[in-house]
């Protein structure tokens, strides 16, 4: 398998064992505790097999809101950098950010007050952005709002 599948081979080992459900992070109690979940953020850092250009970063930062069920506010933003292009895509529900650090290390933020299928998310980011190595502790999974009254 490519560095990418290999990828997503751990990806889905990881999501079995930290049962990453989207029904558990929005808007129900969370695991019988009673406390109301307002959003969630999905943070993932990694390697991806090569730097994106300009052109692919903003196709892809443009599918991504219907391939999830979100919805754009505008189009994408991408800025050229020296280690490779960022860019965001603003969301009816929020945004989506992804950035380059450093050569082919890479940061992506999902913020969205509307339930996404978490499994399914990550899965399409690691495919679609190649990514070939995730950072320890990655993908993260962030309840945001959390004992607040919406």
């Amino acid at each position: 398998p490519t560095a990418s599948q290999d990828c997503l081979q751990r990806v889905g080992a990881q999501a079995a064992r930290h049962r990453w459900n989207s029904v558990l992070l929005h808007g129900l109690p969370d695991e019988g505790i009673g406390v109301q979940i307002l959003g969630m953020t999905l943070l993932l850092d990694g390697e991806i097999e090569r730097v994106l250009s300009d052109l692919e970063l903003d196709g892809l930062l443009g599918r991504l809101p219907g391939t999830l069920g979100l919805h754009a506010v505008g189009d994408p933003v991408v800025l050229p950098h020296s280690w490779g292009p960022s860019g965001y895509q603003m969301l009816s529900e929020s945004h989506f950010a992804f950035d380059y650090w450093h050569r082919n290390f890479v940061t992506m933020e999902l913020f969205s007050c509307k339930p996404f299928p978490v499994d399914e998310t990550v899965a399409w980011l690691v495919k679609e952005f190649a990514v070939t190595k995730l950072a320890y502790g990655m993908p993260m999974v962030i309840r945001r709002g959390m004992g607040l009254s919406a």
